[in-house]
């Protein structure tokens, strides 16, 4: 007589081992597609979507063929280039989930870091389970003992779901995976620490499946820079088509032909390529659902095929919202760039040659006062060397309009610490607190300063910016990553004097540098020389040369280079400016308000006197906390914008 366990774990033990054997061995095939499963059991989390409820494909009718590529036995890889707000994460999620129910696997879902997997795991993977009884089933609850269930992995009947970051070497080349998922494609660092790109290291853990699965999805960056741009162009590059519902033409959305009234661009309409037809709002959904895919040439695989769709396809965004978003982005490439690759889906191409000394030559004009009409306020960026202290000094106005108010230096050993006699920090100080003459008659102070840390006296920058921090004083340092953002969201104190650090996209900012040195109109981001301009300032803030690079692990990249024996203070400097302007807690409609204030001229009072180099003014206040800009309409009738 066989005796049989009947204690409850060891029964639940041998049910979870039968369960497997079943479905690694003796299961059927799964017959239904990857969309066919989301509108049969997947539910979404009230925490993280704005439709909490039943996933209805329906709903987002472009997502179902890209999402039955993930379940068709011919596609082995599948990229889809894709705005946000385009349901292209939710399609990943749902490619996860079916894997887990009706075809188990060991899947690695990969995003641009560790911490960003972690929070994934968190707000979107953990919720999709916890909604979905049909995978609710399959995880164990994390409190439960040897539950398989932790932030990063996830365990699973058959198989497992694991969370990387792209930053992390480790959580990318370890066990063989079947289904590798990329989030973010173009965020992805160029190495994951020393082991080369790492959507390879992902890719290389499935050759040992025959079957193996790989997508990746990303909104795109620089043009002749974005991988998923690179990816999807070995496609058929496949666009959705949807028919004008006067003429049944089918075309692709393009923004070309978003058009809005002058004074309203929030009411937006789309012009038929083929009738003319001015299409409302009200009639997209409809378009949506008798869309379809086509291909735009043949594939290099016939295993590998891509997708590519824009916000104007959005359920949840209008034409007349992105419109709106597009009038306050225009003219402000910080702006304009984010509207190119997040909302259109598209890469932002990089204009014009570079820029010669003689080509800002025109923009030189007569000052009236130390600060002219316009400014509002000022910022400094500070460049440290070994025996001087470059800086330049510039007044911002309405628009970001600016002003050159002063290049120069300040000579003496910058390891000196301020205070002590000699040190050129001392000096630096002065100069922060000293009123400038306005041309109304009234005074100005500098606002913000950003001060450079990377090489040259650390310590004895910190030693100034520390204490002045709520002053609006900023240390800042240089970021390594190609493309960083311009400033991030808050200081890092990871530095042995504890110190608020910015690691700032100093890229980025000289790219804006130059990009507003083309603007050819004073208005509205337009750069304002003094004449004569300071000496070597325009040969300086012209000498980078932008060019690419390939790395060590064969990503190529765009970066700045110096050439032999130049020198580029001035283009730090305003850089550093810009930073400090954008660290500000000011709204830009402040900055209008400001400009208004300080023209109102001043009868019969003299401008009050320069301070003492032995006297120090009161303390600013510390700033007030941030708040978000509003977005501001344009004038004129716009019917997008042609690159």
């Amino acid at each position: 007589m066989t005796v049989v366990a009947s204690h409850p774990s060891a029964l639940r033990r041998l049910n979870r081992v039968t369960a497997d054997c079943f479905r690694r061995h003796l299961a059927p095939p799964p017959t239904l597609t990857v969309s066919e499963w989301a509108d049969r059991y997947r539910r979404l989390a009230p925490e993280s979507s704005a439709e909490p409820g039943q996933w209805r494909t329906e709903r987002v009718p472009y997502t179902r063929e890209i999402m039955d590529a993930f379940s068709d036995p011919r596609i082995e890889r599948v990229t889809v280039m894709a705005s946000s707000q385009s349901a292209k994460t939710e399609i990943l999620l749902n490619v996860a989930g079916y894997f887990m129910h009706q075809d188990p696997a060991p899947i690695l879902l990969v995003e641009p870091t560790i911490g960003e997997a972690e929070q994934f795991s968190k707000t979107r993977v953990a919720p999709m389970i916890r909604e979905s009884p049909a995978l609710r089933g399959l995880v164990r609850d994390p409190r439960t003992r040897d539950s398989g269930n932790t932030l990063l992995v996830k365990e699973y009947p058959g198989g497992h779901i694991t969370l990387a970051g792209a930053n992390s070497p480790s959580g990318l080349a370890a066990k063989p995976i079947r289904v590798v998922l990329l989030d973010e494609r173009d965020r992805h660092p160029v190495s994951a620490g020393t082991e080369g790109d790492p959507a390879r290291l992902a890719i290389t853990r499935t050759t040992t499946f025959p079957n193996r699965k790989i997508g990746e999805v990303s909104s795109p960056t620089l043009k002749g820079l974005s991988e998923i741009a690179k990816s999807y162009r070995t496609t058929d590059m496949r666009v959705y088509e949807v028919p004008c519902p006067e003429c049944d033409h089918y075309q692709q959305f393009v923004w070309k032909q978003v058009h809005w009234l002058t004074d309203h661009p929030e009411i937006a309409t789309y012009e038929c390529l083929a009738c003319k037809t001015q299409i409302p709002e009200t009639r997209k959904l409809a378009m949506l659902r008798a869309g379809r895919w086509t291909a735009r040439k043949e594939r290099d695989n016939p295993a590998h095929i891509g997708f590519h769709i824009s916000a104007i396809y959005s359920p949840w965004i209008s034409w007349g919202e992105l419109a709106v978003e597009f009038v306050a982005a225009k003219g402000d490439t910080t702006k304009l760039q984010p509207f190119i690759n997040t909302r259109l889906g598209e890469e932002w191409e990089e204009r014009g040659g570079a820029l010669e000394p003689g080509m800002i030559e025109g923009r030189k004009e007569a000052y009236n006062a130390e600060v002219p009409f316009g400014v509002g306020y000022m910022t400094m960026g500070v460049d440290v060397m070994d025996d001087r202290l470059e800086y330049v000094a510039r007044g911002y106005g309405a628009g970001e309009q600016s002003w050159l108010i002063a290049f120069d230096r300040i000579l003496g050993d910058t390891s000196i610490p301020f205070g002590k006699p000699g040190s050129p920090w001392n000096d630096l100080e002065v100069l922060r607190r000293r009123p400038w003459l306005a041309e109304s008659g009234q005074t100005i102070k500098v606002f913000a300063m950003a001060v450079d840390t990377g090489g040259h006296s650390t310590d004895a920058v910190y030693a100034y910016t520390g204490p002045r921090y709520n002053q609006r004083v900023y240390a800042i340092k240089g970021s390594s990553t190609p493309g960083a953002p311009l400033v991030p969201r808050k200081p890092t104190r990871n530095n042995k004097a504890r110190s608020p650090l910015f690691i700032i996209g100093s890229d980025n900012a000289k790219e804006i540098v130059h990009s507003r040195l083309r603007v050819s109109e004073p208005g509205p981001l337009y750069m304002h020389l003094p004449d004569p301009v300071p000496t070597d300032w325009a040969v300086q803030v012209t000498s980078e040369r932008k060019i690419r690079k390939q790395l060590p692990g064969g990503k190529w990249v765009s970066v700045w280079v110096l050439p032999i024996g130049a020198q580029n203070h001035a283009l730090d400097c305003e850089a550093y400016a810009l930073v400090a302007l954008r660290l500000t807690p000011l709204r830009p409609a402040e900055l209008a308000k400001m400009a208004e204030k300080l023209a109102v001229p001043v009868e019969g009072q003299p401008p009050k006197p320069e301070p003492p180099p032995d006297q120090e003014s009161p303390p600013s206040p510390p700033p007030s906390p941030p708040s978000r800009p509003r977005p501001s309409s344009g004038r004129g009738w716009m019917t997008g914008f042609r690159r």
